[in-house]
């Protein structure tokens, strides 16, 4: 009858104990010999590891695992064979990687018998190795020969002493593949729950090496530590970048224990420094055009995870001479430097007047060596704190007021400062976010002696660079927060619900209201004011804007006249309100009717529909609807409105060119609505001619009929004067009273063929029309004078003495016109 080693230790642990000490110790080891007489290693191995993987009761199988140890040894110590040694350590690395192969074809979280039986087998192995009869070397190199280890069976191996992790890297050093399977591995482990102890243990380990708190250490392991440091960063990064639903993982260790505080803040900034030089793809200037999009609410919360991680085994110091060494370097991933800062500047709000002080003192420095491009990455930073929001930091307006609005504080008042300044807000321009530029231009720096016309050409550049984006200049409003987030349509509004709340709380009027009454008095009057006095039904009781307004007007900072357009206007409302008259455009009625009209009878339509409007006065409600609608016939009728709206620099005007019958209409029918309109405007002294505006600005956008627009001018004035009549001067001299204002958007003519020097001179349409007037009859003197008065007459009524400076004075007036 044979016993195996199953059945020997079941009955161990069903027989009562009865016998002394020694009695068991000669009773064990008269087992013990029992039964390795003539056993097979291999067979014993085999059903040892079969223990190990049945026996899921901790007391009993570090028992069992005991035992199979001592049975091995003496299987090899009795056995006849001297290469015995050798077969138990192979058997034993390759049952050891057979039940590892069996963990990586499943599941890793289902892995959980298999990672004990793995412990336990470990633990055999550990009390095979304490006598002389194992070959260790042997069973080393066969799990060294595998591509790369498991992270949990490197730190089981390493915990059991059995080979620690130097050793197996030390190993693997000359593995071309090795590095970058172990990134990966330590990864997989990473995103698994159960193995965060292996995880945590081997990074800790990796740490150690790489950063050792003390000098001494192997060179070549600390080597391939960094090496594979920098590898699993990189693959983290690089799978955030990828995938934003990726899983969440620690690359901080917290295994205090294995790892020093020193070798963690060591470790900290080398992570940090891979952050920010991962892949730099984005230059300085351009992120300061993408910035807005890397504030702290738009980050992936793994990168913001990671960053938080990085900032608990950092000090601020530490965080701070990062800041310096990555400023003096040239590849660095903006976006990854930005996103760290905002989440720096949200999750360490006691430290904020350290950083900020560090971030002068940067500037100082900066300026006084005149490293511009050191200025243009401090001003990143600083942005980006200030995209944050005023609840951690400075609006931009603010910020920059405190730095360089004054000359006691300005950092620039000196003349190589300021054009050091300068030199970067002017690199700039072409990638500034719209409420920057335009806090730089209505809140501009301190300027030192002999140095505005560096200030003058950097706002001539930015006014430009806005106008091109379509950005109104007076979108800063009141209470600007320097984020971009209010549109023009809406920020005359906010301006005032935050003033009637800060008037509302503090019962006084709020400082900004008062220095926008003084500093920017054109908003105020133009923009706020307006926007305050909108026309509404008064309650019995005065509200908060009644008295806000009222309070305003005590201190005269409501002009008169507007204040009274404002309470007939909203005895107009109420009136409204009580009668139930309400002045609304029927579209369904008007889209019914142009079913059954042509293109060009539609056209037609809505061109009398608005005369009647504005002749009626009905049009201060719906002129926008209505000229929307207008623009819309005109690109249906021109068939191509991508080629109709668009820009042109330099217009050739033919004036003996065959004129477009299809423009010429849509041309004339406007003309009409401009003469008609105007001629029952201009009888009273002070007519109202704002709707002009909006039609000469939507025709400024159709460059395709400016040339039959500028040549059915020229011919009128020129050669078509016996047929004009008072209603033509009247349309003529308001049309061109707006397209003076606003020569810009029509672009410069020449005219062609022609030889006068005059003719052959580049300028704006309205200035070569004054040019070309005939002055050789009594007649063609009688029609320039009407028309000349005419003109006169409009632009007195339509312009501000504020808008006459020098530039838009000779475009209104031409010194040809004062000649004439």
């Amino acid at each position: 009858m044979s016993y195996n080693f199953s059945q020997i230790t079941k009955s161990r642990h069903i027989e009562k104990d009865q016998g002394s000490d020694r009695s068991k110790c000669v009773l064990k080891d008269a087992v013990l010999q029992l039964v390795t007489y003539h056993q097979d290693v291999k067979v014993i191995l085999s059903e040892a590891s079969s223990i190990s993987i049945t026996k899921a009761e901790k007391i009993q199988g570090e028992e069992d695992k005991i035992i199979a140890a001592r049975i091995l040894k003496e299987c090899v110590k009795n056995s006849i064979s001297s290469s015995t040694v050798l077969h138990t350590a192979e058997t034993c690395a390759k049952e050891l990687l057979k039940m590892v192969n069996s963990l990586n074809s499943k599941q890793r979280e289902d892995n959980a018998s298999i990672m004990e039986s793995i412990e336990m087998y470990t633990s055999v192995v550990k009390e095979l190795m304490k006598g002389q009869y194992f070959n260790r070397p042997r069973f080393l190199n066969i799990l060294c020969n595998e591509t790369c280890l498991p992270v949990p069976i490197m730190y089981i191996l390493h915990e059991e002493n059995i080979m620690s992790v130097a050793s197996y890297l030390r190993f693997k050093q000359t593995d071309s593949k090795f590095i970058s399977v172990f990134a990966e591995e330590i990864l997989s482990s990473g995103e698994t729950n159960r193995e965060s102890k292996h995880f945590n243990g081997v990074l800790s380990l990796l740490v150690n090496h790489c950063f050792p708190e003390k000098s001494e250490t192997d060179h070549s392991v600390k080597k391939i530590c960094t090496t594979v440091l920098t590898q699993t960063i990189c693959k983290h990064l690089n799978n955030m970048k990828n995938d934003k639903n990726s899983i969440l993982i620690s690359l901080v260790p917290c295994d205090h224990m294995i790892c020093s505080e020193v070798s963690l803040k060591k470790y900290g900034c080398f992570l940090l420094q891979q952050i920010f030089t991962y892949i730099p793809t984005i230059s300085v200037a351009e992120s300061f055009r993408l910035q807005k999009n890397w504030k702290f609410a738009k980050l992936p919360i793994q990168f913001t995870e990671l960053c938080k991680e990085i900032l608990l085994v950092l000090d601020v110091e530490d965080v701070l001479g990062m800041l310096k060494q990555t400023l003096d370097s040239s590849d660095v991933n903006w976006y990854h430097f930005c996103a760290f800062w905002s989440v720096f500047i949200i999750c360490t709000q006691k430290l904020r007047s350290l950083a900020e002080d560090i971030l002068i003192e940067l500037l100082k420095m900066a300026f006084e060596e005149s490293r511009t491009d050191y200025i243009l990455k401090v001003f990143l930073i600083c942005r980006q704190c200030c995209f944050e929001g005023s609840h951690v930091f400075h609006s931009y307006q603010d910020w920059f007021l405190n730095l360089f609005g004054d000359s006691q504080r300005s950092l620039a008042n000196s003349k190589k400062t300021f054009t050091c300044l300068m030199k970067v807000l002017t690199d700039l321009v072409p990638y500034d976010q719209p409420s920057c530029l335009k806090v730089h231009i209505l809140r501009p720096p301190f300027v030192p002696s002999k140095c505005k016309e560096l200030l003058s050409d950097y706002i001539v550049l930015g006014k430009t660079r806005l106008a091109d984006l379509k950005e109104p200049l007076e979108q800063v409003g009141m209470f600007d927060t320097s984020n971009g987030s209010s549109s023009s349509k809406n920020q005359m509004e906010e301006d005032v619900q935050k003033a009637l709340a800060a008037f509302e709380t503090n019962n006084k009027m709020p400082s900004a209201v008062m220095e926008a009454s003084i500093f920017r008095k054109s908003y105020f009057i133009g923009k706020f004011i307006p926007a305050l006095l909108k026309p509404r039904p008064l309650p019995d009781i005065p509200d908060a804007r009644m008295i806000f307004i009222e309070a305003l007007r005590k201190v005269e900072k409501i002009p008169p006249n507007m204040y009274k357009t404002y309470e007939i206007d909203c005895k107009k409302e109420a009136a409204n309100l009580l009668q139930g008259v309400f002045m609304e455009i029927d579209d369904d009625e008007d889209d019914d009717i142009e079913m059954t009209m042509t293109t060009m009878e539609q056209f037609d339509h809505r061109l009398n529909q608005m005369m009647d409007k504005i002749i009626n006065k009905q049009w201060q409600k719906h002129l926008p609807e209505m000229i929307s609608v207008l623009k819309e016939k005109i690109i249906v009728l021109l068939a191509n409105p991508e080629e109709s709206i668009c820009t042109r620099n330099l217009l050739q005007l033919n004036m003996n060119t065959k004129i477009n019958p299809l423009q010429f209409k849509i041309v004339n029918g406007l003309l009409n609505l401009f003469c008609k309109v105007s001629e029952a405007c201009l009888v009273v002294d002070n007519p109202d001619l704002s709707w002009a505006v909006q039609l000469v600005d939507m025709l400024g956008e159709f460059t395709t009929l400016h040339h039959t627009l500028f040549v059915v001018i020229t011919r009128l004035v020129t050669y078509q004067i016996n047929e004009m009549e008072s209603h033509h001067i009247a349309g003529l001299s308001t049309l061109l009273t707006f397209m003076s204002m606003k020569s810009q958007i029509f672009g410069l003519v020449e005219f062609s063929p022609c030889t006068s020097s005059y003719c052959k001179e580049k300028q704006y349409f309205t200035q070569k029309l004054w040019t070309c007037l005939p002055l050789q009859t009594e007649q063609q003197m009688i029609f320039c004078l009407r028309l000349m008065s005419s003109y006169f007459f409009c632009v007195f009524n339509v312009v501000d003495n504020s808008c006459l400076l020098e530039e838009n004075y000779n475009r209104i007036f031409p010194h040809i016109l004062i000649q004439k």
